[in-house]
């Protein structure tokens, strides 16, 4: 099996036949699939990309180059990770399936000493997993189900990520894109936007895939920026996650107005904790740590309270909507926020 994967061109080019990877067509995925007396899972939205030209895409939108440490999240049998082995100078895979790291190991023979897999689900994956060098470029085919929440979770956890070009549902893509005033824009579309902004995109139909999925993907890169204030200084992280904050306020129930849905938001909590990175609340990184502990939270009764106080310091209207916010605003309400006496710090929440 290992020869099939390698092909018979040197490493680093494709084979004779010019694709990039060797698995990329359906009766080969299926040999190595019964090669190692296995099936795909749907509960582990298992869907393998069996199109070279779609591979050749990716690698080319992802702008992998002999300097690039890729971190990929579910590598399936290695089709994509061969692709990005030719180009990249390592691949480091997370896998939570405990049938393939024994297929990796034979599909990914050839390339083992530039490979190494993490043995792990994706959402529960720390800094201290990965080895310095980190990875700077997250290029994978994600599960679906997790897609979203894994790519906002790891720009927030790993400053050393610079961009992100991932395979997902043709409609978590258009989340991660949506303009101002959309439907598709909301909180996710503004906590995302706060680390990233969109760099590309391709659409990717079912018959690329083995078996097909029921859904249309689409195959987008997204580029990490830093934020600003509307004084153009650079926005803390404390005002990052304290934006994301408002915008999941706002959008708590989007045909309410922004005072409407704030306060119902704020009111039916207590104490919330903000989703620092983990440049900022260095236990994010830990391989042990815990949820309950945070630098900073918020009194939600207390922010209930002072929300007038909040949209004035903010220079935002309370009566307008969530999605004609833009990320500058959210941002506002953010710093506002921090300056408010719902402010907690140095908590330990239950």
């Amino acid at each position: 099996m290992a020869a099939i994967a390698s092909g018979s061109a040197p490493e680093g080019r494709a084979g004779d036949d010019g694709r990039l990877s060797p698995l990329s067509t359906p009766s080969a995925t299926r040999l190595v699939l019964e090669a190692h007396g296995i099936g795909t899972k749907y509960t582990l939205g298992q869907n393998f990309l069996v199109n070279d030209d779609v591979l050749k895409k990716i690698v080319a939108l992802a702008e992998v180059g002999e300097a690039d440490r890729i971190l990929e999240v579910g590598p399936g049998i290695g089709t994509l990770t061969i692709a990005l082995l030719k180009h990249a100078a390592r691949v480091v895979a997370v896998e939570r399936d405990p049938d393939l790291p024994a297929v990796l190991a034979d599909t990914l023979h050839p390339w083992r000493d530039r490979f190494a897999l993490i043995e792990k689900d994706a959402l529960d994956l720390v800094a201290a997993d990965m080895a310095a060098p980190w990875p700077n470029k997250l290029v994978s085919n994600l599960p679906y189900a997790v897609a979203a929440t894994v790519v906002l979770d790891y720009f927030q956890q790993f400053p050393f990520v610079d961009s992100a070009t991932v395979m997902v549902q043709k409609e978590v893509a258009d989340r991660m894109a949506a303009e101002r005033g959309t439907k598709n824009y909301g909180a996710y579309t503004v906590k995302l936007g706060l680390y990233v902004e969109p760099a590309g995109r391709f659409a990717v139909g079912p018959g690329n895939f083995f078996p097909p999925p029921r859904v249309d993907s689409a195959v987008i890169r997204l580029n990490r920026r830093v934020p600003l204030m509307a004084d153009g200084s650079p926005a803390s992280s404390a005002v990052i996650a304290a934006a994301g904050l408002m915008a999941d306020a706002a959008f708590a129930n989007r045909r309410k107005t922004l005072a409407n849905s704030c306060k119902t938001f704020f009111a039916g909590r207590g104490t919330i904790a903000l989703a620092l990175p983990a440049e900022t609340c260095p236990a994010a990184a830990a391989p042990h740590a815990s949820s309950a502990s945070a630098l900073l939270a918020v009194d939600g009764a207390a922010a209930a309270t002072q929300l007038p106080a909040l949209f004035e310091a903010a220079t935002v209207d309370p009566k307008r909507r969530g999605e004609t916010l833009s990320q500058q605003e959210f941002l506002s309400l953010g710093a506002a926020l921090l300056a408010s006496d719902a402010m907690v710090y140095n908590v330990r929440l239950n």
